[in-house]
């Protein structure tokens, strides 16, 4: 079973709105989420939380060589994320948004996005974002979905090593994490690391 990435190595949380909503798609998406709080008073909404969090699963499941055919594992992430609330399904709802109008899907990923029709029978009942995919989908529109690792390479993480802190490796390359301070322990005089590794303030 391939290692869990951590959070802040797939996705860097914005810490605005605006930043959300430079991209035409989110604001498409921010107008349904709008109806969809003012008809829910009561609701605990969290924005800025369920976009980061809409954009972390994405990007998981985007950087997985082979998602999870499970629907129910990355439930079980936004919920343990968000709360066991409404706005842990509004999430899975934006990520079936976000996903159904990107560009360039996978088999597998079009096999998870039919689980969460199935789960939330959209056939039958149309959720407001699904009828915002279908409207959209009509007008032939897709879009371009910025992931942390995806926004300037097709490149892939193929590989996660374990020191003390994780790094990455991809294929023709490597990716830099900064860290303000790091420590790596050798715990044998037989153990070799063949990379450089830098570290430090940027």
């Amino acid at each position: 079973m391939e290692q869990e990435l951590p959070r802040e190595m797939l996705w860097v949380d914005k810490t605005t709105m605006k930043e959300f909503l430079k991209e035409p798609l989110n604001q498409k998406l921010y107008e349904v989420y709008l109806g969809i709080k003012r008809n829910a008073p009561s609701q605990d909404f969290h924005t800025l939380q369920l976009f980061n969090e809409v954009y972390y699963i994405c990007s998981k499941i985007i950087c997985d060589n082979r998602p999870d055919p499970d629907l129910n594992h990355y439930i079980r992430i936004v919920k343990n994320d968000m709360g066991w609330d409404y706005p842990s399904s509004i999430v899975v709802n934006m990520i079936y948004a976000v996903l159904s109008l990107r560009e360039g899907n996978t088999k597998e990923i079009e096999m998870l996005l039919e689980a969460i029709r199935q789960h939330y029978r959209m056939n039958t009942y149309k959720t407001p974002f699904c009828l915002l995919v279908e409207e959209e989908l009509r007008q032939h529109h897709s879009f371009k979905v910025e992931t942390t690792y995806h926004k300037n390479t097709d490149e892939k993480p193929t590989k996660v090593l374990q020191l003390d802190k994780l790094f990455m490796e991809k294929e023709g390359g490597s990716i830099v994490i900064n860290v303000n301070e790091a420590e790596i322990k050798v715990l044998s005089p037989g153990n070799v690391i063949g990379k450089t590794i830098k570290y430090g303030k940027r």
